[in-house]
């Protein structure tokens, strides 16, 4: 039996509760310094979505094919089909600088470690490119 979400459209995603996905990270990216594999497992919540970006860098992107749900509650029909081909973090050029943005809270209380080393060059490295 398939479980609908009342509240989830064709084109909107339904919230996450909180669940475990793969991603698949540029390792030619500064903010990937330091990851010596090309997929990570992350957690997500929310309804935040990146599209991929046109201009900055998709540092982080959910695969468009294959496996992507590893663990947790998502909703098949609506959140698992619409995160595909999505971006997890986004580096975009902004001015002078640049803005890093993340579709979730990488620093929350019981976070998975995956996106330390992303998180830490970031904030670290950022400022010098």
């Amino acid at each position: 039996m398939a479980v609908t979400s009342p509240s989830a459209s064709n084109a909107r995603p339904a919230s996450l509760p909180g669940s475990h996905f793969d991603v698949v990270v540029d390792r030619t990216h500064w903010m990937t310094h330091g990851y010596e594999r090309p997929r990570l497992t992350v957690m997500l919540d929310g309804s935040t979505f990146f599209k991929l970006s046109k201009e900055g860098t998709n540092v982080a992107v959910f695969p468009s094919t294959g496996l992507l749900h590893r663990a947790g509650f998502s909703w098949p029909d609506n959140t698992e089909r619409l995160l595909k081909g999505t971006a997890l973090v986004v580096e975009e050029p902004l001015g002078d600088g640049h803005v890093v943005l993340f579709a979730n809270e990488p620093m929350f209380r019981g976070w998975w470690r995956a996106l330390d080393r992303m998180v830490l060059n970031a904030v670290l490295l950022g400022p010098a490119m």
